[in-house]
This record gives C-alpha cells, structure tokens and sequence, in this order.
C-alpha cells in the first residue's frame, strides 16, 4: 500500500521505488477517475483486461510490463470452485434461479 498512498510513508526510498509508486498511483488515478487503469494518457505499458482465451497480468516492478499468467489453470480451477461455492449460499442468484 505504500507505493499506492505515497511511498515516502514507508521505509526510506530510493529514485526506483518512488518512480514505480508514481507509476502506480496514475493507474490507480485513472481507474479511479475513468473505470480504466489505461485512461489519460499516461504513457504507461496498458494493463490488460481479463481473457480467459488469452490470461495476462501487469508486472509492477521498476519496469513495468504485461506479461502472460504462468498459472492460469490454477486460477482457472479457484474460479470454478468459488463459483460453484457461492451458488451454493442460500442467497445467492444462482441458488434462487434454481429454485
């Protein structure tokens, strides 16, 4: 959270870590303004949107990157589990949709 709120509220930081923090802090700026981490212009790498057929992350790092998911079955299989859970809750739309 720190790089997200000001990076300068943690330990002491070098020119890279205030950099990624600032680099962070557009994302958030433009998801929060614009529902999209990649409005405004920022000039930064695009954050990919969710693709089943085709998983990528961004790499917040002192370089920025997307970069495909390297575990996108195991994220596959806690998808189905925890849909298949919460249908299961009592009011859940699911569970009503059955009924």
């Amino acid at each position: 959270m720190a790089f997200v709120l000001g990076h300068e509220i943690a330990e002491p930081s070098c020119a890279e870590d205030d950099a990624l923090a600032d680099k962070i802090q557009q994302y958030w700026v433009a998801f929060a303004a614009h529902g999209d981490p990649n409005a405004g212009g920022h000039g930064l790498p695009d954050w990919p949107g969710y693709s089943a057929g085709e998983p990528k992350m961004i790499t917040l790092d002192h370089s920025v990157s997307a970069t495909a998911v390297l575990r996108a079955p195991l994220y596959d299989i806690h998808d189905h589990w925890l849909r298949r859970t919460c249908a299961q809750l009592p009011n859940s739309p699911s569970a009503s949709a059955k009924l």
